[in-house]
């Protein structure tokens, strides 16, 4: 192998390490996601300023935009779980799980339509 192509090699490993540290100490030592997603946020951070060569302020800008995204997401997904709560507890759950069983009795035709 080239130069060239170690340097890549070596760049992409360099790009997985946040994501192995989060899974190490998410999976191996038990450590709640509180505690990894910003450990894996500032490794990710000083790779791309050392190895990468990414300037501070962009770096900066795209988490600040992630975390928009991140805020439309759990508020997405607030919806959703509000949402659940109103059809089971009105009881309007049970009323399409009849009317789809009145359908067909085919569980996988039960699971696609639901």
């Amino acid at each position: 192998m080239g130069k060239r192509a170690n340097h890549i090699i070596t760049l992409a490993i360099l790009s997985a390490v946040p994501i192995i540290a989060i899974f190490v100490g998410m999976v191996i030592f038990r450590k709640p996601t509180m505690m990894m997603a910003p450990i894996g946020w500032i490794l990710a951070l000083v790779i791309a300023i050392l190895a990468f060569k990414s300037e501070i302020g962009a770096l900066f800008y795209t988490s600040y935009l992630g975390g928009l995204d991140e805020v439309r997401i759990v508020w997405l997904i607030f919806g959703a779980f509000i949402l659940l709560t109103v059809i089971t507890e009105s009881g309007a759950m049970g009323t399409i799980q009849r009317g789809l069983a009145r359908i067909t009795n085919d569980k996988r035709l039960l699971l696609s339509l639901s």
